[in-house]
């Protein structure tokens, strides 16, 4: 049922069925699935993973056509990353700039690795990034694949070579109350270093 809607559809855009799972494609790389925000309807909408977009109902889907071009002063610009690992069990990143405010909560791993990028702005390479995980540096695969993952939720206001947050974003780092609670289940040593800071 996509495919001939796409056919006549110029530019880059998606059908995807209501979870975000790909049906079909053009003029852009195939993905599995394009991560939705829970409140999500026609219209202008903006996606982390690909920026504004005009979002139209399908059977059982959407179409979601990417806007190719360029955005005005500030127009869906990222403004703001607030980085939540005050909880014990659950950690959030929270974006939010001029074309609104949405928060994904984090696996265990992408808050180690959003951690690490907010304390070395300048940015790390995936070698020093698997030291600071792993405390070896030659698992730059592993790196690099969560990376990828992490990406596909956050491309606005992540960037690489190095692996780092976009120099155009403030970001905030909501810490827990005691150093010793920061990210409890992790034994990454970049962590493992910052728990036994003073407070």
């Amino acid at each position: 049922m996509a495919a001939p809607v796409l056919c006549r559809v110029g530019g880059r855009a998606l059908a995807v069925d209501p979870h975000g799972w790909l049906a079909a494609v053009t003029g852009m790389p195939p993905v599995d699935r394009l991560p939705l925000p829970k409140t999500f309807r026609a219209g202008r909408r903006w996606l982390p993973s690909l920026g504004m977009c005009g979002v139209e109902p399908l059977p059982g889907g959407w179409l979601v056509r990417v806007e190719e071009e360029a955005p005005g002063p500030d127009e869906g610009a990222v403004s703001r990353v607030v980085l939540d690992l005050s909880g014990r069990r659950r950690s959030s990143v929270t974006v939010s700039g001029a074309a609104g405010r949405w928060t994904h909560e984090l696996s265990p791993r992408h808050a180690e690795l959003l951690y690490v990028l907010s304390v070395h702005r300048q940015g790390r390479s995936a070698a020093e990034l698997a030291a600071d995980l792993f405390g070896d540096r030659t698992r730059t695969v592993t790196v690099r694949a969560e990376m990828s993952r992490l990406r596909r939720h956050l491309a606005q206001v992540l960037a690489h070579r190095p692996y780092r947050f976009v120099d155009e974003v403030e970001v905030e780092v909501i810490h827990p109350d005691h150093p010793t609670d920061l990210l409890t289940h992790s034994t990454a040593p970049a962590v493992t270093a910052a728990r036994s800071l003073p407070a």
